[in-house]
């Protein structure tokens, strides 16, 4: 059974999505390190990207790498990074194999740091996107900067089975039926006091870890009006520590659903 926890919102409109990525934007404590979606297409042949770690996004979906894409999106973020997604753009189409790790990412243990994030993001190319479509999900991939010795919060734990697994993934959902949805998902293990996860010196432990959690859940969800949250737990290692996730999201009203 897969084990990781999920925190989710409804939204209102295509526009609330918009908001979510603004609010991570204007916000000094969080990062944005990649930004990408897929069409909903049969195929899924179009993709969106933007951002400085695609790799792990190629690494995470590498189902879509069997598949030709008749049309990749790049929006590079001022001049920082052109050169770089003009690069991963051709070695999609190219079918090449592909880096496991960017080249703005440094390995440390088993996590690694980014020290590239999302600063000049043109809002106008993955609204377009959203609107064009009546299905869309949009995956975004945020990290915190802390004060420690390491500049910034794990970018994504790496597995010792090669897996390619974020800290903390943010999916943004457009759907007919489902209509808008905000949802968080998270498999590490830094959350949780007797996770396994191993946490270095200098930085945070897991109350902070969570209590930072917390914190971009309130700056993201109060542009879109949003105080309901369902806590998804998934394994006995979530479930075991339920009551001290929820006591952390007091301020919200918080529903847990246990998997």
């Amino acid at each position: 059974m897969a084990t990781y926890m999920s925190i989710s919102a409804d939204l209102r409109t295509s526009e609330d999505m918009i908001a979510i990525i603004e609010a991570l934007l204007s916000d000094s404590k969080i990062g944005i390190a990649s930004i990408c979606s897929f069409s909903q297409s049969k195929n899924a042949d179009k993709w969106f990207l933007s951002g400085y770690a695609i790799e792990s996004i190629l690494g995470r979906f590498s189902k879509y790498m069997r598949m030709k894409p008749s049309e990749i999106t790049i929006v590079p973020d001022s001049n920082r990074n052109v050169e770089y997604l003009v690069e991963i753009k051709q070695i999609i189409t190219e079918r090449r194999k592909h880096s496991e790790f960017s080249p703005f990412e440094t390995r440390r243990g088993e996590y690694t740091f980014i020290d590239q994030s999302l600063q000049t993001f043109d809002l106008s190319g993955i609204r377009s996107w959203i609107n064009e479509r009546n299905v869309a999900r949009v995956y975004v991939y945020p990290f915190v900067v802390n004060s420690g010795p390491s500049t910034q919060f794990p970018f994504r734990h790496r597995f010792v089975d090669w897996r390619y697994e974020p800290v903390i993934e943010l999916c943004l959902t457009k759907h007919p039926k489902m209509g808008h949805v905000f949802s968080l998902y998270s498999s590490s293990q830094v959350w949780l006091e007797r996770g396994f996860a191993p946490l270095f010196d200098g930085l945070p432990n897991a109350d902070e870890n969570l209590r930072t959690l917390n914190q971009l859940a309130e700056h993201v969800l109060p542009p879109i009006n949003s105080n309901e949250l369902t806590i998804g737990l998934s394994g006995s290692v979530f479930h075991d520590e339920s009551e001290r996730i929820e006591k952390c999201f007091r301020r919200f009203n918080v529903i847990v659903e246990k998997g």
